[in-house]
């Protein structure tokens, strides 16, 4: 099973822990950039964002090691090209990967498996509160509703 096969990664140092709920925008976000570059502005404007938004969703992508910034603008990196050239399901599947080499999402997916539905809110921040995130309680609280965002859109694309 490809589940038994994903290599869990550290966690980035330097991209706090996630705040997009919507996976969906996120995949949106990456065929935006498959077209062209874009500066924070390009972003925030093409889909009437706040900058905060633009920020959450920026730093998910490079959260995935699928966007980076080395100037100014937002660049897709090899990485989400390679996923991007591939078929839809193995687009979509790379991109699940992709998400399941970090432990908190690893751990939340293999427990909704086990137990045949999506954790509680409840349940992931317990997990993630176990988890090394180096981030407080009370964020944890707020950040749990990604992950459970993000699992059920993997659970999704099972269905």
């Amino acid at each position: 099973m490809l589940l038994t096969q994903i290599k869990i990664i550290v966690e980035p140092a330097k991209i706090p822990f996630l705040q997009t709920d919507k996976f969906d925008r996120i995949i949106d976000l990456i065929s935006l950039l498959l077209e062209n570059d874009l500066t924070p502005n390009d972003i925030t404007e093409n889909y009437q964002f706040d900058k905060r938004q633009t920020d959450y969703y920026t730093s998910a992508g490079k959260y995935l090691g699928l966007l980076e910034k080395p100037g100014k603008i937002f660049t897709l990196t090899d990485e989400a090209k390679y996923i991007w050239r591939q078929p839809h399901k193995l687009k979509y599947l790379k991109l699940i990967e992709t998400i399941l080499t970090h432990e908190v999402f690893n751990q939340a997916f293999k427990l909704s498996l086990e137990t045949g539905g999506i954790l509680s809110k409840e349940q992931i921040t317990k997990l993630m509160s176990e988890s090394n995130l180096n981030i407080n309680n009370t964020t944890i609280d707020r950040r749990a509703s990604t992950v459970k965002g993000w699992i059920y859109w993997i659970w999704s694309q099972i269905d």
